[in-house]
């Protein structure tokens, strides 16, 4: 059973609140925010309101990333140094297109390194390969791995890194689908509001408190019966799948968006309070 739960917020979404998020009973791993800068194709979060965040909270934190710039190599370089130089210790992210090299410079600076470019990409040609390549490098140096944005069952499974996190927690509440994990098969099972209900499937969702005539009505999916009804299926099926992985040796982490982050504790409390009874 889950002692504690990982999440991973982004500094790039809430800013100075992300320090609201800790809890005496959560390991919170701070993303930098660099995907955001991506994004926005701008600097939303700068190095010096990140460093200064980081000398006031950084330490409360499990592990903070460096804030690293996708696509600009030297200016990845240039950001860690500047905050190693303020005796910071960011875990570096290693970028798609780098070179081996890279990674194992990394490794000789930092016991930990993100790997990041494989998120939304598992079906492109070759990244399975390419992750594949990358882990057995980072077990040679003999360095921890976090897979960023990646919650594969089966690619976790196979590659077995330290760590990894996903958003996939709250896609529920968006697409009236959520995916209920079974401890049985140790798979997910894909579940819709239209969707026809096979016996295995009812007897699944009752095991989360939840009814076929819960499946079919809206007020299930969206509005305040959500919390106690997809979203809370959702944060269930989440927390089981952590113990999973937990029991092949990986961290997962739940990378909450800004509304997310106002409902967890009252998910996680649900939770450890139903365990413990």
């Amino acid at each position: 059973m889950l002692k504690r739960l990982n999440v991973l917020v982004s500094y790039g979404r809430l800013g100075s609140k992300c320090a609201t998020v800790l809890r005496p009973d959560w390991d919170v791993f701070l993303d930098s925010g660099a995907f955001t800068n991506f994004r926005a194709g701008r600097e939303v979060v700068t190095l010096e309101a990140y460093a200064g965040f980081l000398m006031d909270y950084g330490a409360k934190f499990w592990r903070y990333l460096s804030l690293d710039r996708i696509g600009d190599p030297e200016g990845c370089d240039r950001n860690l140094a500047a905050l190693r130089a303020r005796g910071l210790v960011p875990v570096p992210v290693f970028q798609r297109g780098m070179a081996v090299a890279k990674l194992t410079a990394m490794a000789k600076e930092s016991d930990m390194v993100a790997i990041g470019g494989i998120a939304g990409a598992l079906r492109r040609s070759g990244t399975p390969e390419y992750t594949a390549n990358v882990m057995g490098a980072a077990r040679q140096l003999g360095t921890k791995a976090h897979l960023l944005g990646v919650g594969n069952l089966a690619t976790l499974t196979a590659v077995r890194p330290y760590s990894a996190d996903s958003s996939d927690f709250s896609m529920g509440n968006r697409y009236a689908s959520v995916k209920v994990w079974d401890p049985k098969t140790r798979d997910f099972v894909a579940v819709h509001r239209t969707m026809k209900l096979t016996r295995s499937v009812v007897a699944l969702l009752h095991t989360y408190d939840a009814t076929p005539k819960d499946i079919a009505t809206w007020e299930w999916w969206t509005g305040n019966l959500r919390f106690r009804g997809a979203m809370r299926v959702s944060a269930w099926s989440t927390f089981r799948f952590m113990e999973h992985l937990a029991r092949l040796g990986v961290r997962f982490f739940i990378a909450l968006n800004t509304s997310d982050v106002l409902i967890m504790q009252d998910l996680w409390n649900d939770y450890v309070t139903a365990r413990a009874a």
